[in-house]
């Protein structure tokens, strides 16, 4: 998973393939995106909140997936559970699932940020594990 070029705070797309940049397509079950300050070990023994904290929590159901995509923008596409608009500057995690073309489910998860003037970039993976700690 990744943040694709050119997204913004309005327009936020995640690229979402086994491979950053890649064309192979997935099918989205569920996402979950939420502020960084949320996230630290939790009662549960987790480092996620429930999904009532999250700023996007979206899903579908197995039955109904949606068409194979390798792009998913923020607060669309999935059934919704409720979407928050990002707030300017923000830093942010995004956990997701989807069934691959093998017919199994993978998970995907990143960090991402916000800058003072919209835009969206990656998280450098270090600064997203050290949220983990």
């Amino acid at each position: 998973m990744w943040v694709v070029a050119g997204s913004t705070a309005n327009n936020l797309v995640f690229g979402w393939s086994t491979l950053r940049d890649s064309d192979e397509k997935i099918q989205p079950e569920e996402i979950r995106v939420f502020a960084c300050d949320t996230i630290g070990r939790q009662n549960g023994g987790g480092y996620y909140p429930d999904t009532h904290s999250a700023v996007w929590a979206a899903s579908s159901p197995s039955d109904a997936l949606p068409a194979p995509t390798n792009r998913v923008r923020y607060g669309k596409g999935l059934s919704q559970s409720f979407v928050k608009p990002l707030n300017v500057p923000g830093c942010y995690v995004v956990i997701g699932y989807a069934r691959e073309g093998n017919g199994y489910t993978e998970v995907a998860t990143m960090g991402f940020k916000i800058a003072a003037d919209g835009t969206a970039t990656d998280m450098p993976r270090s600064e997203y594990e050290n949220l983990f700690r």
